[in-house]
């Protein structure tokens, strides 16, 4: 049994960036995932000027552009009624305010920075928590050799996702049906008149879901 300062449990986007900002902060961190990297994400694979920020902040901006994917410059939305508009950037001189990367190069990209930054990384499915006086005290899993491990830690930060076992085991993965969203994505190639912009599209038949077109390299 080891004692952290955080245990970190989800390597994606959300726990790699924490675990970046804690050992930034000089903090014992245990960083864990049930994959192992790199891995797919359903997503539309399309990151906002914040993320960009968040990049900049942990030193990692010039390495973030070299990534495999897409500058962005502006939005085409378009409405059930046909209605469309282009938000464009004003200024495309500066760096691009978004980008698109497919979700298994940005979020390796993200992790592999995490694990040379972390204390320690360890692939783990999560089995329970250990809670004592009503608070978690720390994590039990299985490792790869089907080995049960326990770490203590003075915080655990659930970054597990939708199928999180934190949310499950304080009864927080209970959505209303109203609350349930499915999406499906593919990648095509050879596709026409793309630009430096995404697309959503509202259609009437899917409401109140939409469709995506977020361009990247024709591979």
């Amino acid at each position: 049994m080891n004692d952290w300062d955080v245990v970190v449990i989800g390597a994606g986007p959300a726990g790699s960036v924490a675990a970046m900002y804690l050992a930034k902060a000089g903090k014992k961190v245990l960083l864990i995932d049930k994959a192992k990297f790199p891995r797919d994400k359903i997503c539309g694979d399309a990151q906002g000027r914040r993320v960009g920020n968040i990049i900049r902040e942990l030193g990692l901006y010039d390495a973030y552009e070299k990534i495999e994917g897409r500058g962005i410059y502006g939005m085409t939305l378009s409405s059930p009624n046909g209605t469309q508009i282009d938000l464009r950037v004003a200024d495309r001189n500066g760096p691009p305010p978004g980008y698109v990367h497919k979700r298994m190069i940005f979020d390796n990209f993200l992790f592999e920075n995490a694990k040379k930054v972390a204390t320690e990384f360890r692939v783990l499915n999560i089995t329970d928590l250990i809670i004592e006086d009503n608070f978690v005290k720390g994590i039990i899993g299985t490792n790869e050799k089907g080995e049960t491990e326990n770490h203590r830690a003075k915080i655990v930060l659930g970054a597990d996702g939708a199928n999180s076992t934190i949310a499950a085991k304080f009864g927080l993965n209970k959505n209303p049906l109203e609350h349930f969203i499915v999406a499906l994505r593919a990648y095509y190639k050879n596709v026409e008149n793309l630009t430096d912009m995404i697309e959503i599209h509202l259609i009437k038949n899917l409401l109140p879901g939409y469709f995506w077109i977020f361009p990247l390299p024709n591979k």
